[in-house]
């Protein structure tokens, strides 16, 4: 993350009155919450487009067939346009 200005994170810290861990906790927190935002605006999009006739296997299959991720093992093929 690209700071502004010329503060460091230390006096960034000392003037929130928060632990430089609590800090980079939250960024990562915060990084890891964007990405859960992301997929479940993917699978919302999928089910909406399908009409909720697609179970969860076959919704997970047109989200790795588009490119996403899930932390599931395996594959099913991708779904019918």
């Amino acid at each position: 993350m690209p700071l502004q200005g010329s503060t460091g994170v230390e006096r960034m810290c000392q003037l929130a009155e928060v632990s430089r861990a609590g800090f980079y906790r939250y960024l990562r927190r915060g990084w890891q919450w964007e990405e859960e935002v992301a997929l479940r605006s993917t699978v919302q999009d999928v089910v909406i487009d399908h009409r909720w006739r697609y179970g969860y296997r076959r919704v997970r299959a047109c989200n790795m067939h588009a490119g996403s991720t899930c932390k599931s093992s395996g594959s099913m093929g991708c779904c019918p346009a």
